[in-house]
């Protein structure tokens, strides 16, 4: 059985702006994002990023262009240094600087394992590489879960702050009057809000 999720849709986002894309649960959004970054590919049309098409992202600019952040965390047994150090060893230390930004203490970021974060803790960690490497757009899927109000805003004041875009798939309301556009997913299309 094949499915349906977007049939004759087309969508530009400015990478340039905060973007919004907000949707009910299980219409697509997360499936755009996947096939932006070329995780599963479209039966089809064209998708590219910063004009280089998806299936031509090699891994030295899909970094620099693209850094997609899932809804869901992986857990790791090594620390948020190791982690740093062995995908960003160059910016490292800007990866804990973003960190503690965030709010997560140095003696988390050295001595704790993400396994044992809390889940506000690890999505802070994931954020802050993300901001460190400073991709051109900035896919991030529901980048609010488990984070508190401060981190929130934190979050909300470092986005405002790039010069570069972002893509962003939530349903809190807390980035609405500092998007650039919001786009709204429903059956089978894409539609600025």
């Amino acid at each position: 059985m094949v499915s349906v999720i977007f049939k004759n849709a087309s969508v530009r986002f400015d990478a340039k702006k905060i973007n919004i894309v907000k949707g009910t649960n299980g219409i697509g959004k997360s499936t755009l994002f996947h096939l932006i970054t070329g995780m599963i590919k479209a039966d089809e049309g064209q998708i590219s990023v910063c004009g280089v098409c998806t299936e031509e992202l090699s891994e030295v600019n899909f970094q620099k262009d693209l850094f997609y952040l899932p809804q869901n965390d992986p857990k790791f047994n090594i620390t948020s240094d190791e982690l740093y150090k062995s995908a960003v060893p160059e910016c490292s230390l800007k990866a804990r600087n973003f960190t503690q930004k965030l709010g997560v203490s140095s003696e988390v970021i050295l001595n704790n394992s993400l396994y044992d974060l809390s889940g506000g803790e690890r999505k802070k960690v994931f954020l802050a590489l993300a901001f460190a490497i400073d991709p051109k757009v900035l896919l991030l899927d529901e980048p609010t879960n488990s984070l508190n109000y401060e981190g929130k805003k934190t979050l909300l004041k470092m986005l405002c702050e790039r010069n570069s875009g972002a893509v962003i798939i939530t349903h809190d309301e807390i980035f609405d009057e500092f998007s650039d556009g919001v786009f709204i997913v429903q059956e089978w299309e894409i539609s600025l809000g």
